[in-house]
Protein backbone atom coordinates (compact mmCIF):
# COMPACT_ATOMS: atom_id res chain seq x y z
CA UNK A 1 0.00 0.00 0.00
CA UNK A 2 1.26 3.47 -1.45
CA UNK A 3 1.34 6.65 0.73
CA UNK A 4 1.77 9.61 0.42
CA UNK A 5 4.73 11.99 1.21
CA UNK A 6 5.36 15.61 2.35
CA UNK A 7 8.35 15.95 -0.94
CA UNK A 8 7.43 19.59 -2.41
CA UNK A 9 5.98 19.35 -5.80
CA UNK A 10 5.74 22.51 -8.16
CA UNK A 11 2.14 23.67 -8.61
CA UNK A 12 0.67 26.65 -10.77
CA UNK A 13 -1.52 29.31 -10.29
CA UNK A 14 -4.83 28.66 -10.35
CA UNK A 15 -5.07 31.74 -12.89
CA UNK A 16 -1.75 32.56 -15.50
CA UNK A 17 -2.21 36.57 -14.50
CA UNK A 18 -2.60 36.23 -11.11
CA UNK A 19 0.71 37.67 -9.03
CA UNK A 20 1.79 36.62 -5.84
CA UNK A 21 1.37 38.78 -3.13
CA UNK A 22 4.10 39.03 -0.41
CA UNK A 23 3.30 38.25 2.75
CA UNK A 24 5.30 37.61 5.97
CA UNK A 25 3.76 33.98 7.12
CA UNK A 26 3.43 30.37 5.99
CA UNK A 27 0.06 29.78 5.26
CA UNK A 28 -1.54 26.19 3.94
CA UNK A 29 -4.66 26.29 1.49
CA UNK A 30 -6.37 23.00 2.10
CA UNK A 31 -9.73 21.29 0.84
CA UNK A 32 -10.55 17.57 1.25
CA UNK A 33 -13.40 15.44 -0.95
CA UNK A 34 -15.57 13.34 1.29
CA UNK A 35 -18.35 10.50 0.90
CA UNK A 36 -20.68 12.44 2.04
CA UNK A 37 -21.46 15.26 4.68
CA UNK A 38 -22.18 13.37 7.55
CA UNK A 39 -19.06 14.23 9.83
CA UNK A 40 -19.99 10.82 11.83
CA UNK A 41 -20.71 8.72 9.35
CA UNK A 42 -18.84 9.38 6.31
CA UNK A 43 -15.20 9.49 5.34
CA UNK A 44 -12.35 11.90 3.49
CA UNK A 45 -11.36 10.24 0.36
CA UNK A 46 -8.94 13.26 -0.78
CA UNK A 47 -6.77 15.13 0.63
CA UNK A 48 -4.79 18.40 -1.12
CA UNK A 49 -2.73 20.77 0.33
CA UNK A 50 -0.62 23.96 -1.06
CA UNK A 51 1.47 25.77 1.46
CA UNK A 52 2.48 29.23 0.88
CA UNK A 53 6.04 30.81 2.37
CA UNK A 54 6.93 34.33 2.74
CA UNK A 55 8.91 34.70 -0.30
CA UNK A 56 5.99 33.40 -2.32
CA UNK A 57 7.02 29.68 -2.94
CA UNK A 58 4.89 26.70 -2.73
CA UNK A 59 4.64 23.59 -1.82
CA UNK A 60 2.10 20.77 -2.62
CA UNK A 61 0.86 18.13 -0.69
CA UNK A 62 -1.91 15.34 -2.01
CA UNK A 63 -3.53 11.90 -1.51
CA UNK A 64 -6.40 10.08 -2.13
CA UNK A 65 -7.67 7.91 0.41
CA UNK A 66 -9.00 4.53 1.17
CA UNK A 67 -12.61 5.46 3.32
CA UNK A 68 -13.02 1.63 4.36
CA UNK A 69 -16.41 2.03 3.42
CA UNK A 70 -19.64 0.34 1.69
CA UNK A 71 -19.20 0.34 -1.99
CA UNK A 72 -22.86 1.04 -2.50
CA UNK A 73 -22.77 3.49 0.00
CA UNK A 74 -19.81 5.91 -1.81
CA UNK A 75 -21.33 5.69 -4.97
CA UNK A 76 -25.18 6.82 -3.32
CA UNK A 77 -23.14 10.42 -1.51
CA UNK A 78 -20.06 12.34 -2.52
CA UNK A 79 -18.94 9.85 -5.53
CA UNK A 80 -21.70 12.48 -7.64
CA UNK A 81 -19.87 15.12 -6.70
CA UNK A 82 -15.74 14.11 -7.06
CA UNK A 83 -16.29 10.72 -9.48
CA UNK A 84 -13.85 9.46 -7.37
CA UNK A 85 -14.65 5.67 -7.82
CA UNK A 86 -14.75 2.83 -5.14
CA UNK A 87 -12.92 0.97 -7.11
CA UNK A 88 -9.91 3.27 -7.63
CA UNK A 89 -9.87 4.15 -3.79
CA UNK A 90 -10.12 0.62 -2.28
CA UNK A 91 -6.47 0.75 -3.47
CA UNK A 92 -5.43 3.93 -1.88
CA UNK A 93 -3.85 4.04 1.58
CA UNK A 94 -5.90 4.61 4.70
CA UNK A 95 -6.28 7.78 6.74
CA UNK A 96 -4.04 5.88 9.30
CA UNK A 97 -1.79 5.34 6.87
CA UNK A 98 -0.94 9.12 5.89
CA UNK A 99 -1.50 11.07 8.46
CA UNK A 100 2.10 11.31 9.85
CA UNK A 101 2.83 12.67 6.52
CA UNK A 102 -0.22 14.88 6.69
CA UNK A 103 1.04 16.19 9.92
CA UNK A 104 4.48 17.26 9.23
CA UNK A 105 3.42 19.25 6.24
CA UNK A 106 0.56 20.85 8.15
CA UNK A 107 3.17 21.74 11.06
CA UNK A 108 5.04 24.31 8.90
CA UNK A 109 1.91 26.45 8.40
CA UNK A 110 1.04 29.20 10.70
CA UNK A 111 -2.70 29.46 9.23
CA UNK A 112 -4.83 26.98 7.52
CA UNK A 113 -6.82 28.91 4.70
CA UNK A 114 -10.11 27.01 2.90
CA UNK A 115 -13.12 27.88 1.50
CA UNK A 116 -16.12 26.90 3.73
CA UNK A 117 -13.50 25.90 6.22
CA UNK A 118 -15.78 24.65 9.23
CA UNK A 119 -16.75 21.56 6.76
CA UNK A 120 -12.75 20.71 6.14
CA UNK A 121 -11.73 21.50 9.94
CA UNK A 122 -14.89 19.00 10.72
CA UNK A 123 -13.98 16.59 8.62
CA UNK A 124 -10.26 16.41 9.63
CA UNK A 125 -11.32 16.24 13.46
CA UNK A 126 -13.08 13.29 13.01
CA UNK A 127 -10.12 11.47 11.19
CA UNK A 128 -8.00 12.52 13.90
CA UNK A 129 -10.23 11.29 16.73
CA UNK A 130 -10.49 8.04 15.35
CA UNK A 131 -6.69 8.07 15.34
CA UNK A 132 -6.71 9.08 18.82
CA UNK A 133 -8.96 6.22 19.63
CA UNK A 134 -7.42 3.00 17.43
CA UNK A 135 -4.07 4.15 16.93
CA UNK A 136 -0.87 3.93 19.29
CA UNK A 137 1.36 7.51 19.12
CA UNK A 138 -1.44 9.77 18.25
CA UNK A 139 -2.56 10.41 21.85
CA UNK A 140 -4.79 13.78 21.57
CA UNK A 141 -3.77 14.24 18.04
CA UNK A 142 -7.37 15.87 17.57
CA UNK A 143 -6.80 18.57 20.64
CA UNK A 144 -3.65 19.57 19.58
CA UNK A 145 -5.15 20.02 15.84
CA UNK A 146 -7.40 22.72 16.77
CA UNK A 147 -5.95 24.51 19.11
CA UNK A 148 -2.57 25.05 17.11
CA UNK A 149 -3.84 25.96 13.65
CA UNK A 150 -5.61 29.79 13.20
CA UNK A 151 -8.13 28.95 10.46
CA UNK A 152 -9.09 31.32 7.38
CA UNK A 153 -12.28 30.95 5.82
CA UNK A 154 -12.48 32.36 2.58
CA UNK A 155 -15.84 31.77 1.70
CA UNK A 156 -16.79 34.62 4.42
CA UNK A 157 -14.10 36.32 3.06
CA UNK A 158 -15.87 36.58 -0.33
CA UNK A 159 -19.06 37.20 1.32
CA UNK A 160 -18.11 40.33 3.46
CA UNK A 161 -15.36 41.27 0.20
CA UNK A 162 -18.37 40.97 -2.62
CA UNK A 163 -21.78 41.25 -1.17
CA UNK A 164 -23.57 42.05 -4.47
CA UNK A 165 -23.06 38.03 -6.14
CA UNK A 166 -26.20 36.25 -6.24
CA UNK A 167 -24.04 33.47 -4.27
CA UNK A 168 -20.61 32.67 -2.84
CA UNK A 169 -20.07 29.53 -4.57
CA UNK A 170 -15.94 28.77 -5.08
CA UNK A 171 -17.29 29.18 -8.99
CA UNK A 172 -18.89 31.92 -8.88
CA UNK A 173 -17.22 33.93 -6.43
CA UNK A 174 -13.82 32.94 -9.21
CA UNK A 175 -15.92 33.95 -12.37
CA UNK A 176 -16.65 37.50 -10.87
CA UNK A 177 -12.87 37.97 -10.33
CA UNK A 178 -12.23 36.45 -13.51
CA UNK A 179 -10.53 33.44 -12.34
CA UNK A 180 -10.09 30.57 -14.32
CA UNK A 181 -11.99 27.25 -12.03
CA UNK A 182 -9.63 24.87 -11.49
CA UNK A 183 -11.03 21.83 -12.61
CA UNK A 184 -9.67 18.32 -14.22
CA UNK A 185 -10.38 19.03 -17.53
CA UNK A 186 -8.46 21.99 -17.58
CA UNK A 187 -5.07 20.62 -15.18
CA UNK A 188 -3.23 17.99 -14.70
CA UNK A 189 -1.02 17.54 -11.63
CA UNK A 190 1.17 14.60 -10.17
CA UNK A 191 1.48 13.43 -6.60
CA UNK A 192 4.37 11.27 -5.37
CA UNK A 193 4.33 8.56 -3.04
CA UNK A 194 6.97 6.71 -0.81
CA UNK A 195 7.40 3.72 -3.07
CA UNK A 196 8.65 6.02 -5.41
CA UNK A 197 5.24 5.37 -7.98
CA UNK A 198 4.41 9.07 -9.64
CA UNK A 199 0.43 8.98 -10.28
CA UNK A 200 -0.85 11.11 -12.88
CA UNK A 201 -3.92 12.04 -12.62
CA UNK A 202 -6.32 10.98 -15.50
CA UNK A 203 -9.23 10.33 -16.96
CA UNK A 204 -8.93 6.52 -16.57
CA UNK A 205 -8.08 7.16 -13.01
CA UNK A 206 -10.60 8.87 -11.67
CA UNK A 207 -13.87 6.98 -12.55
CA UNK A 208 -14.81 3.36 -13.79
CA UNK A 209 -17.83 5.52 -15.17
CA UNK A 210 -17.52 7.86 -18.33
CA UNK A 211 -15.86 11.12 -16.66
CA UNK A 212 -16.87 14.04 -16.45
CA UNK A 213 -15.46 17.60 -16.28
CA UNK A 214 -17.97 18.68 -14.23
CA UNK A 215 -16.22 16.65 -11.23
CA UNK A 216 -14.83 18.44 -7.84
CA UNK A 217 -11.52 17.77 -7.24
CA UNK A 218 -9.51 18.87 -3.42
CA UNK A 219 -6.52 20.26 -5.46
CA UNK A 220 -8.11 22.10 -8.24
CA UNK A 221 -10.19 23.59 -5.63
CA UNK A 222 -6.80 24.64 -3.27
CA UNK A 223 -5.74 26.27 -6.09
CA UNK A 224 -8.60 28.19 -6.90
CA UNK A 225 -9.35 28.98 -3.32
CA UNK A 226 -5.61 30.44 -3.18
CA UNK A 227 -5.78 32.52 -5.97
CA UNK A 228 -9.78 34.25 -4.71
CA UNK A 229 -7.50 34.76 -0.97
CA UNK A 230 -4.82 36.94 -3.23
CA UNK A 231 -7.63 38.85 -6.04
CA UNK A 232 -9.33 39.74 -2.40
CA UNK A 233 -6.47 41.13 -0.37
CA UNK A 234 -5.01 42.74 -3.39
CA UNK A 235 -8.63 44.28 -3.83
CA UNK A 236 -8.84 45.57 0.20
CA UNK A 237 -5.24 46.80 -0.78
CA UNK A 238 -3.92 44.36 2.45
CA UNK A 239 -1.00 42.34 1.89
CA UNK A 240 -0.26 40.37 5.20
CA UNK A 241 -2.02 38.38 6.22
CA UNK A 242 -1.95 38.95 9.86
CA UNK A 243 -3.35 42.05 8.62
CA UNK A 244 -6.02 40.67 6.97
CA UNK A 245 -7.35 38.74 9.54
CA UNK A 246 -6.91 41.79 12.18
CA UNK A 247 -9.04 43.81 9.23
CA UNK A 248 -11.53 41.54 9.29
CA UNK A 249 -11.51 38.90 12.24
CA UNK A 250 -14.93 37.21 11.42
CA UNK A 251 -13.02 35.16 8.77
CA UNK A 252 -11.14 33.39 11.34
CA UNK A 253 -13.18 30.50 12.28
CA UNK A 254 -13.14 30.02 16.31
CA UNK A 255 -11.91 26.17 16.74
CA UNK A 256 -12.04 26.33 20.22
CA UNK A 257 -15.26 27.75 20.73
CA UNK A 258 -16.84 25.13 17.92
CA UNK A 259 -14.85 22.09 19.95
CA UNK A 260 -16.45 23.44 23.26
CA UNK A 261 -20.06 23.23 21.72
CA UNK A 262 -19.43 20.29 20.62
CA UNK A 263 -18.67 19.04 23.82
CA UNK A 264 -21.81 20.69 25.80
CA UNK A 265 -23.83 19.05 23.19
CA UNK A 266 -22.28 15.45 23.42
CA UNK A 267 -22.61 16.07 27.40
CA UNK A 268 -26.43 17.05 27.08
CA UNK A 269 -27.54 14.37 24.83
CA UNK A 270 -25.74 12.04 27.47
CA UNK A 271 -27.70 13.30 30.28
CA UNK A 272 -30.97 12.95 28.35
CA UNK A 273 -30.00 9.07 27.25
CA UNK A 274 -29.81 8.45 30.76
CA UNK A 275 -32.84 10.26 31.92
Amino acid sequence: MCSAVETPISVPDASDNNKMIPRNATYCVLDVETTGLSKLNDRIVQIACVKVKPTGDKESWMSYINPCMDREKQLAGGYKVHHLSPDMLLKKPKFSEIVESLWRFLCGAEYLVAYNCLYDWDMLCQEFRRIDRTESGYTKLEEEFVKKFTWIDVLRLSISSFPSLSNHKLETVAKHLKIEYMSRTTYTYKSSFNSGEVEAVSVTEQSCDPWQGGAHDAMCDVLTTNSVLQEAMGKLNITQLQNLVSEIPHIVLDTILFKDIEQLLSKRQESLVRI
